[in-house]
């Protein structure tokens, strides 16, 4: 433990030869990822990888999205939402005053796609869509991930 985090924090360490551009990071990285839980993730990755041309180096770079979170509706038709859809909307609050912090992080906006239309739901169980809500809400993802890919 470092000694500036004592009792604060656990500070782990990865080390590694290994750049952005190396498709074995992401294999090494998994297992630590996966079977830890992390508050804060604070990285550093540049020095290896020389022979990576800077081009392919900012290529490999994740480019994060997070996509808020969609209401569940209830009642005849789907009209109304749960008593839960008044906390996912504060969720989603939260979470877009981290992003905002973040800075570049895409944000995808499910929740406008789907608030204004009972129909997405009707029929359902107010959790998962129908096939037009299905629908509606993959355009949204197709219409991000080609605007992020774009700008790469």
């Amino acid at each position: 433990m470092e000694p500036a985090f004592e009792g604060r924090a656990y500070v782990g360490r990865i080390s590694n030869s290994k750049c952005l551009g190396d498709p074995a990071l992401f294999d090494e990285l998994e297992p630590v990822l996966k079977h830890n839980k992390f508050d804060i993730i604070h990285f550093n990755n540049g020095l290896h990888g020389a022979g990576y041309t800077e081009e392919e180096y900012d290529k490999a770079f994740p480019k994060l999205i997070w996509a808020t979170t969609t209401p569940v509706g209830c009642g005849e038709g789907m009209t109304g939402f749960t008593e839960f859809s008044d906390r996912v909307k504060v969720r989603n609050e939260i979470a877009m005053k981290h992003i905002a912090k973040a800075g570049d992080i895409t944000v995808d906006d499910l929740w406008s796609v789907v608030v204004d239309h009972p129909e997405y739901y009707a029929g359902g169980d107010g959790t998962h869509p129908v096939e037009s809500g299905w629908e509606a809400l993959a355009a949204q993802v197709t219409k991000v991930l080609e605007a992020t890919l774009d700008e790469k």
